[in-house]
């Protein structure tokens, strides 16, 4: 607990330190009252990376090991990503596919003459689909459906081969293929709608640094930051091929704006310094406001499927052959609400809930080559309740420094039974698990040239289990339980020396 103080203490003294005074507006608007218009945004990602080690060693002594080490890796990403908003519906959908080969070798030279090589070729490929969908009507009720898909496929290819100085060799390859696919998906009925308003956010600090500098020629009205707010949001989702181009043409739209209302007075390089430093600073992080109330039903879904072998090349007999599979399906009430408030320009509050109750059930057979039958196990969680809740704050002091507190718990109870086969299920084990913990994340623009990044996360872990499974030459086990406590603390300094 003295770490959490003393990480809180620090964090808040550079707040103070990075604070700078917000000139407040000649305008009674509240970030609450932005509702965001109609836009349709997509974009389209690519990425490439590729790494590469090689390395190598001469030793002359024979009683030391040498040789040499490479490896390769390389990864395709593509990514596309979808919003909709408008007064009947918001959508939000992602697909994601990765593409990855690693590979490696190592070839040493052992002591009195024997000779190690190691292969390994690693192709794997990872496709995640998300998808959100929520129709309103007048009175903002909603139902929403959203799924969640991830699949993995891995073929793994190892070969390792050992010589020695007589006529004794021997080569081992084996092979893993693993597939996983996991599904997630609700149905859900509600009530409430919550909207991002950073844009309205901007659009405060374009108008207020216009007072602030004497460039205004007339006081702003609430429908003058509700009019700019809108023209930036729309500004935002258009879509450019050339960064500098759009650039251009959302500096010109915001300057028009302030003409043709008749903002803005002097229209100078401090004037238009002004509208490039905010528009690059100003819009971040995202600010949320509203609320939700959700009740529903949601599934969980997986399935995975791995097959080993492994070969003496040398004879052509086979070491071992593994089959293994496993199923997992959840059914669940669930119940909850989102909720999202700006207090003020520069406070931000959050919370929410979610609680669910139903039944779990698992499979998992597993066979060998040797194996005259599968071994199979089925186990079922019935009840099978989970809870989770959040509150959290922001602290957005200027339009380059945020810090924000959260606490989270997440628990999970469930009386679960086992057996070989699905009809002959005893009691295994009840298992109630919990963590809790605060959350701390900072960021501090200190100069143009300076900025510092700050996260620490810690959280309490309590399992208690009541089973009936026994341990090897032990007494049955009646109960198990567990507390500790884990903490990560993470620091970036960024300067720019140009």
């Amino acid at each position: 607990m003295k770490t959490i103080l003393h990480t809180s203490l620090i964090l808040l003294s550079l707040i103070v330190l990075s604070t700078q005074t917000v000139v407040s507006q000649n305008t009674t608007f509240k970030l609450t009252d932005y509702k965001t218009p109609v836009y349709n945004y997509q974009a389209l990602d690519l990425n490439f990376d590729l790494t590469s080690l090689f390395s190598a060693s001469q030793n002359s002594n024979s009683t030391q090991s040498s040789g040499h080490n490479y490896s390769v890796n390389s990864d395709l990403k593509a990514a596309y990503t979808g919003f909709v908003n408008s007064a009947g519906q918001q959508r939000e959908i992602s697909v994601s596919f990765r593409q990855s080969i690693m590979a490696e070798g190592h070839h040493v030279n052992e002591p009195y003459d024997q000779v190690n090589t190691y292969n390994l070729f690693l192709p794997s490929e990872h496709l995640t689909i998300t998808g959100l969908q929520r129709f309103y009507n007048a009175k903002q009720n909603y139902i929403e459906i959203n799924a969640t898909l991830l699949n993995n496929l891995m073929h793994y290819t190892d070969k390792h081969k050992t010589l020695s100085s007589g006529p004794a060799a021997y080569s081992v390859e084996s092979t893993v293929k693993q597939y996983v696919s996991q599904s997630n998906g609700a149905i859900l009925l509600g009530k409430g709608r919550i909207e991002q308003v950073q844009d309205a956010r901007l659009a405060l600090y374009l108008l207020d640094d216009l007072n602030k500098l004497n460039r205004d020629k007339r006081p702003a009205s609430d429908q003058d930051v509700l009019a700019l707010a809108k023209l930036i949001t729309s500004l935002k989702y258009k879509r450019f091929f050339d960064d500098r181009l759009r650039k251009i043409a959302e500096i010109t739209a915001i300057d028009s704006f302030m003409r043709v209302n008749r903002l803005t007075g002097l229209t100078d390089a401090v004037y238009y310094t002004s509208l490039s430093d905010n528009w690059n600073f100003a819009n971040n992080p995202v600010r949320l406001s509203g609320r939700r109330l959700f009740a529903g039903i949601e599934g969980e879904l997986l399935y995975a499927n791995a097959k080993d072998n492994s070969t003496n090349k040398e004879t052509n007999e086979s070491i071992y052959s593994t089959k293994r599979k496993q199923g997992d399906v959840g059914l669940y009430a669930v119940a909850g609400i989102d909720f999202e408030k700006p207090v003020s320009l520069r406070w931000q509050q959050s919370a929410n809930f979610k609680a669910g109750i139903g039944s779990t059930y698992q499979f998992r057979t597993y066979s060998e080559e040797t194996t005259p039958a599968d071994s199979s196990e089925y186990y079922g969680g019935t009840p099978s309740i989970k809870l989770a809740a959040a509150y959290g704050c922001g602290y957005y002091p200027n339009s380059r420094t945020w810090f924000t507190v959260n606490w989270d718990i997440t628990a999970l109870y469930e009386k679960q039974n086992k057996g070989t086969i699905k009809k002959d299920q005893t009691f295994f084990q009840d298992k109630f698990t919990c963590y809790s913990g605060p959350k701390v994340q900072a960021y501090f623009y200190l100069s143009q040239k300076l900025r510092l990044n700050l996260s620490f996360q810690g959280w309490f872990r309590f399992t208690n289990d009541k089973s009936s499974y026994t341990y090897a030459q032990q007494e049955p086990a009646t109960k198990n339980t567990i507390f500790d406590w884990n903490q990560q603390v993470n620091a970036g300094l960024i300067y720019s020396l140009f």
